[in-house]
């Protein structure tokens, strides 16, 4: 009926006619999606704006001190002296005691105490229970096994220099272990 040119003819006709309408939809996509990506680019600008102008000032004041460091080196400074005066002076003012007991089944333990300081602002007081496990049974036999249990109370004054880390905010501690002793 119709010759092949005329049908490939209708055939790109209709194909064409039909392919315009999605390619004006997906015009109008693309133009939206470009809109969104134009708005993330400016805000992602901005952020990398504002970036590089923090590192302008943290580049300008990098040989400078602030001030809250300049306190914390200072707060570290006097805390360093304030245990060192208080390292002295339980070196020279400590009452130290260890007595060492035996049960009725002859198992020593040593009780050992650390009364108030002397001549100091603050106070500690420590004692400290330790069963132990000689060989000899005498008081210089070695080797000795010891467990230890040892509780503390200081006073306000050596808040957060008594104790390390653990009990920087803390005004008595316990402390738990074991230890071993020899001499030869």
């Amino acid at each position: 009926m119709y010759s092949a040119p005329l049908r490939l003819l209708f055939v790109l006709a209709i194909s064409a006619q039909c392919g315009l309408t999605p390619a004006r939809a997906a015009d109008a996509e693309l133009k939206k999606l470009k809109t969104q990506l134009d708005a993330i680019k400016a805000n992602y600008e901005k952020q990398i704006q504002e970036l590089e102008k923090r590192i302008s000032e943290l580049e300008a004041n990098a040989g400078k001190t602030s001030a809250e460091a300049l306190a914390a080196s200072m707060r570290a400074l006097t805390n360093a002296e304030a245990i060192e005066i208080i390292q002295r002076k339980l070196q020279a003012g400590a009452t130290e005691t260890r007595d060492i007991y035996r049960d009725d089944a002859n198992w020593p333990f040593d009780l050992k105490r650390l009364y108030d300081l002397l001549g100091t602002e603050g106070s500690l007081w420590k004692i400290t229970l330790a069963p132990q496990v000689s060989r000899g049974g005498r008081f210089f036999s070695r080797p000795v096994i010891r467990l230890f249990v040892t509780y503390a109370v200081w006073s306000d004054e050596f808040k957060g220099l008594v104790g390390g880390t653990p009990y920087a905010n803390a005004t008595d501690g316990l402390s738990y272990g074991i230890q071993a002793e020899a001499w030869w």
